[in-house]
């Protein structure tokens, strides 16, 4: 689903996204993502979602992603800051952030790459 609707200069993207992960994470990610289009190209975008999965081979769980960034529709680069928390089930005490570059390949397909930093937490630990 998108939602678009444009205001003083500014195109506004509302997009239900399905994603499918490969690499350390495997599984899909359903997000919700905000983009602002600048009359020059300019863009940002917020987004957050659950990803449902395994995370270097860990039972399967889910977690939540949150991600911002900003780019170019020119080019269709963009770099995404991402935070992957909340785990639940087999990612619980999941804790990943690091950068997603995109690259837009169409009007509604891109690829991309993601470095992310994971750690696991005990959960319950006192300390």
């Amino acid at each position: 689903m998108v939602h678009l609707r444009t205001a003083d200069g500014i195109t506004f993207l509302t997009l239900a996204a399905t994603r499918t992960l490969t690499g350390d994470f495997v599984g899909v990610l359903v997000s919700q993502d905000f983009v602002s289009i600048r009359s020059d190209g300019s863009l940002t975008e917020h987004a957050s979602g659950t990803f449902t999965g395994t995370v270097r081979g860990s039972a399967v769980g889910t977690a939540t992603f949150v991600y911002e960034g900003s780019g170019s529709a020119v080019t269709g680069a963009i770099t995404l800051a991402a935070t992957v928390l909340n785990g639940n089930g087999g990612l619980d005490g999941l804790h990943a952030e690091g950068l997603v570059d995109v690259q837009l390949t169409g009007p509604s397909s891109f690829v991309g790459t993601y470095s992310l930093s994971v750690q696991f937490s005990l959960s319950g630990a006192t300390g």
